[in-house]
């Protein structure tokens, strides 16, 4: 019996059409299926997306904030996140706080900082760059650039990572680890940093030794040094804890014409000024 004699003809209800109800309900079932394991991960569902990079252990310089703040043309601001922790200079202060990351949520707890007083431009920018931590609850990153966006996934601060040409250069120590205590030094104390090595002046001797840097971390030594003899003591004393310092440095930051080493346990090991910054 073909299929158009099967509608020709008045049906009575029997087992053909019987049959023919089931056929239909089967493949009405089988369609149904199929569709379900297509949008539950199937070959042909959605590909989920894959998780966001955890921040901790990353460095950042500020690039830009929105709505945008003139004056940080000329301040420097940076951000590191560590183990729940976010630190950094805030344009003026240094600051340090908390945060919470789940995927691509973010959220920075309380804020604390130095209460140093600042020009209005260095003023303007912290201020601007603190209101704007507060209200994060997202980022995007690249292996080079952050973006941390509000509530509505609008753009709060943009981000660059540091680059590690930035040490390159002539600087004058601003201030070094004692092994108790960050002094300033008593004479010119230098150090250039170019082509993997590091060079400068200890206040008696001269001293060079290797470079290593990996993204903002760095390793300095060993270092070699001539040997003449200092007349003061006390200039002996500070040629000794300069070197050491440098050995101890294990992250550098370079923030417009400063450059900071830090210790292994996030101290100050050496801070400079660029060469010819009055």
């Amino acid at each position: 019996m073909t299929f158009l004699s099967l509608i020709s003809r008045p049906q009575t209800p029997g087992v053909e059409t019987m049959g023919l109800k089931v056929r239909l309900i089967v493949v009405a079932g089988l369609t149904l299926a199929m569709a379900a394991c297509g949008s539950s991960g199937g070959s042909g569902g959605a590909k989920s997306e894959p998780a966001a990079k955890p921040l901790a252990g990353s460095d950042w310089v500020l690039t830009g904030m929105t709505p945008a703040v003139r004056a940080l043309a000329g301040v420097s601001v940076s951000a590191r996140f560590a183990d729940g922790a976010i630190s950094g200079h805030s344009g003026c202060n240094t600051y340090h706080g908390s945060y919470t990351q789940r995927g691509d949520r973010l959220t920075i707890g309380t804020v604390a900082g130095t209460r140093m007083a600042c020009p209005p431009a260095p003023t303007a920018v912290e201020r601007g760059y603190l209101e704007r931590l507060a209200k994060v609850k997202s980022f995007t990153r690249t292996a080079t650039t952050l973006v941390l966006r509000d509530a509505s996934g609008a753009t709060l601060l943009s981000y660059a990572a540091p680059s590690a040409d930035a040490i390159n250069g002539s600087w004058i120590v601003t201030s070094l680890y004692t092994g108790d205590a960050l002094v300033s030094p008593t004479g010119t104390l230098t150090a250039k940093f170019a082509n993997s090595s590091v060079s400068g002046d200890a206040g008696c001797n001269t001293f060079s030794g290797g470079v290593q840097v990996d993204g903002s971390n760095i390793t300095i030594g060993p270092l070699a040094s001539t040997q003449r003899a200092c007349l003061e003591a006390d200039k002996t004393k500070q040629e000794s804890q300069y070197l050491q310092a440098l050995g101890l440095a294990k992250r550098f930051e370079v923030l417009g014409d400063r450059l900071s080493l830090f210790r292994a346990d996030g101290g100050y090991a050496v801070v400079f000024t660029r060469a010819g910054v009055a």
